[in-house]
């Protein structure tokens, strides 16, 4: 399967499970396609983080658990520390990506230097 053989009720369903994808109400099944491929949002990533057709490499799980999970954003630490702790996450250089409720993050941001909301193109390029 694939989004090509998908039915246009189908494809808005992936539009809105992956949320953040901008389409217009008349957009056809390519548009919706290529708006999804825009956003990062291959067949195979698709697959990883919304079917749990095969097992979520760990460096994506951050990814998926925040589209599972609507109140939640990802903050990237942009510091230049192999690691750093703060409210109870922990950043790395390897991983400066963490998925946080939406008060934590705004917490994290006020209280120390180097830190910033993300997105999850970001997040899927970084890992790639």
């Amino acid at each position: 399967m694939s989004f090509e053989v998908m039915k246009k009720a189908d494809l808005l369903e992936v539009v809105d499970k992956v949320g953040g994808v901008d389409i217009s109400p008349n957009a056809t099944n390519k548009s919706i396609i290529a708006a999804l491929l825009d956003a990062g949002i291959t067949w195979p990533v698709y697959k990883k983080l919304y079917l749990g057709e095969e097992e979520v490499p760990e460096e994506l799980k951050p990814a998926r658990d925040m589209f599972n999970n609507d109140s939640s954003v990802l903050v990237k630490m942009e510091r230049q520390n192999p690691t750093f702790e703060i409210r109870g996450f922990k950043f790395t250089k390897q991983h400066p990506y963490v998925v946080v409720s939406q008060d934590e993050a705004q917490e994290i941001i006020d209280s120390a230097s180097g830190f910033r909301l993300a997105t999850p193109k970001e997040v899927r390029s970084y890992y790639g």
